[in-house]
């Protein structure tokens, strides 16, 4: 099975800070959509802080840059 197909849990929390990055600069270029804009991103950010303090993102990130190491 090829190891792009496989789901990770590994790059789950840069996207999710690309996503917010991105989201916040949209609000300056698209004001009229800034008050729909900041309800995404506060759902976004409350996730994002929770998984934060969960220890499974870094056992996930061992994990896969183990497997990464060992199989490929």
């Amino acid at each position: 099975m090829s190891f792009e197909k496989i789901p990770v849990l590994g790059n789950m929390l840069l996207t999710f800070k690309m996503y917010i990055i991105a989201w916040n600069a949209l609000k300056t270029l698209k004001p009229h959509l800034k008050p729909f804009i900041e309800e995404g991103l506060k759902w976004v950010t409350q996730y994002y802080e929770k998984v934060q303090k969960n220890d499974t993102y870094t056992i996930a990130m061992c994990a896969y840059f183990a497997f990464r190491f060992f199989v490929t």
